[in-house]
């Protein structure tokens, strides 16, 4: 049944998932390819000679047995974005979005799936080979998995304090809760069967010793021989750090310092650790076993700003802790995808440090075909005609691709502003905005470097326009409707009490005329029969998240798991279909002449039809030979 729009009562359509899709594109969605997927360490786990990285698109297993080589030999995509593991022995449980999955890690490296069981909410998991406990939004689930591949239900620990970090001793569960402390926990009952009064944010358990990283408070070294009844034995560090992380192997312990300081510990005396030595490593995942350290993580910038995405796996050798030296890393693509934006055959994709030009024109299989390496690090696209746009940080990168096989970056602007910032075209220029130095109407052409032209001191968190004379200005609590008729000028002509936290500019087609697509807690749909005049038509509650899209008659929404279409064939009465199209953390999405491309955190993602292919590439010029 379809609800239709009373605009006295403004009243919003339910969700319909339909069963035949609409649009022939979407219908199509069974093609689809990938490119560039990788993962973002998250979390390593040490089995034997292997390392285990849970990295969002799943796992890898990296064999790390010789001392100065590191080799990838498995990669598991599972099917939502993996957020958490723990493992015991060769046996691996893995947490994503929508299950909790089991693996075996065989001797070759490769895995065997033996579990999944659909479970949401689950942020972090602590697995002991018995009991499985996972982080909710209430507190700890405890279960034990069954012979049929299913999870049992033991018990429940609720908690309203946030959960830090968890590890099992046995059948007891240490859970560091912040402001509280860390509580012990019977797996067998869920039952509360001791209390540590210390701060930890961080916790790791070798043989009868649990190591706190405490924060201010340094690393507490606790011996928990007896569980139910723990013994503080030593401290060291207190009063100067902020530790977030740690690592054990043996007595030697890890504490990290976020964003890149790690403190190295003896702890051979539990009554009198110490730090041996510090080093300046990105360490947002770490493990340790013997004398290596295995580290991942960005480097930021002093705005908190990532600068480099750093490498998805580096050991280094602690023979000697006091001079730890790098021993192997591995060369591979490590940072999100976050930005892309697509003509139809092209893709454009912000894969930092690089921008790259993708052929998307055959589905299933999109391929690279030039990528030019550009300073800074914008991690969002928008296209225009031959003209791409990076930004996101601060600075908008305007990048030529009159030919796609040799892009070139054009110039720079430098907002001086901060993470993050926004940008779109208009007719006389390219529109900048950030909170912290205001909306800029910026020219690249008629200046060596490019120069505002035009600016209000306000404080942006959108822009929508479409290279066009008018722009859409989300300011929190308002959006502006602005003008920008002529070189050099621009307008505030009016405000709009709306909260737009996104907005997305869906031109017209023979069914609507333009319109905007602003969300608040629903998606609400402004028709811009006259643009300086938005006036809201219809509008729909509980969308799922995401990032908006424009597509003919539809509104892509990106959430995690799927794209879902919102229909605007009919502006004042929009509805929810379901599609095909699977994803696993959209970051932006872009559409043309019927294909859908996705920055999917983890890979970009291509659906819809073949498309028209790009113009080959030109002929190489050879030099002609000379003679004497």
């Amino acid at each position: 049944m379809r609800i239709r729009f009373a605009k006295a009562f403004k009243m919003t359509r339910t969700i319909r998932l339909s069963i035949l899709l609409l649009l022939v594109p979407i219908a199509l969605a069974a093609q689809s390819g990938v490119w560039g997927l990788r993962g973002i360490s998250q979390r390593f786990l040490v089995d034997g000679n292997f390392i285990i990285d849970i990295d969002g698109a799943g796992f890898s297993v990296y064999d790390v047995s010789a001392p100065d080589t590191v080799r990838r030999l498995s990669r598991i995509e599972t099917s939502d974005e993996s957020i958490d593991g723990s493992i015991s022995g060769n046996d691996l449980v893995v947490s994503t979005r929508s299950a909790i999955e089991r693996y075996t890690i065989q001797t070759d490296g490769s895995a065997v799936q033996t579990m999944h069981a659909p479970v949401t909410g689950v942020s972090m998991i602590a697995w002991n080979g018995t009991f499985v406990a996972g982080r909710t939004p209430s507190g700890i689930l405890i279960w034990r998995p069954a012979g049929d591949g299913t999870l049992a239900n033991i018990g429940t620990y609720p908690t309203t304090g946030t959960i830090k970090s968890m590890a099992w001793k046995g059948d007891a569960l240490f859970v560091a809760i912040a402001d509280i402390g860390i509580k012990i926990v019977d797996g067998n009952t869920s039952q509360e069967i001791g209390y540590i009064p210390e701060p930890s944010r961080s916790l790791a358990i070798s043989g009868n010793i649990l190591y706190s990283a405490s924060g201010g408070d340094g690393v507490a070294v606790i011996d928990i021989s007896n569980p139910a009844a723990p013994v503080m034995a030593g401290r060291t560090l207190a009063g100067i750090l902020n530790l977030q992380n740690i690592a054990v192997a043996g007595t030697r312990v890890f504490a990290e310092e976020p964003p890149n300081r790690i403190h190295i510990v003896d702890a051979s005396s539990a009554t009198a650790p110490h730090e041996v030595a510090a080093m300046t490593e990105p360490a947002q995942a770490m493990a340790a076993a013997g004398d290596r350290l295995f580290v991942s993580g960005p480097t930021f910038t002093a705005f908190g700003d990532i600068s480099d995405n750093g490498s998805p796996l580096r050991v280094f050798n602690l023979a000697n802790p006091a001079t730890p030296a790098l021993a192997a890393e591995v060369d591979d693509a490590n940072g999100a995808l976050a930005g892309v934006a697509t003509n139809g055959s092209l893709a454009y994709v912000s894969d930092p440090p690089f921008f790259r030009v993708l052929d998307v024109s055959t589905t299933q299989t999109p391929r690279e075909i030039a990528s030019l390496r550009i300073d800074g690090f914008q991690p969002h696209v928008k296209s225009m005609g031959t003209q791409v746009i990076l930004y996101g940080t601060g600075d908008v990168q305007l990048i030529d691709l009159s030919d796609p096989y040799h892009p070139k970056a054009v110039k720079t602007f430098h907002s001086l502003g901060r993470t993050p910032s926004y940008a779109d075209f208009v007719a006389t220029g390219i529109l900048e905005g950030n909170s912290f130095t205001g909306l800029h109407l910026v020219d690249f052409v008629n200046y060596p470097q490019p120069g505002i032209v035009n600016s209000f001191k306000i404080h942006p968190i959108d822009i929508v326009a479409d290279g066009g004379h008018w722009a859409y200005v989300s300011l929190g609590a308002l959006f502006g409707v602005f003008n920008y008729p002529a070189p050099n000028v621009g307008v505030w002509v009016r405000s709009i009490g709306f909260s737009a936290l996104d907005m997305a500019f869906a031109p017209g087609t023979s069914h609507h005329p333009d319109a905007l697509i602003a969300r608040d807690d629903g998606l609400h749909v402004f028709t811009l029969t006259d643009p300086a005049n938005p006036i809201e038509t219809g509008s729909i509650t509980m969308p799922p998240p995401g990032p908006l899209a424009a597509f003919g008659d539809s509104i892509l929404i990106g959430s995690p798991g799927t794209l879902t279409r919102m229909d605007i064939t009919d502006l004042g009465n929009p509805f929810l279909d379901a599609t095909t199209m699977h994803v696993v953390a959209p970051q932006q999405m872009a559409t043309a002449n019927g294909k859908v491309v996705v920055a999917d955190r983890y890979s970009i993602r291509v659906f819809g039809p073949q498309t028209t292919a790009p113009p080959p590439p030109p002929p190489s010029r050879r030099r002609a030979a000379t003679h004497p």
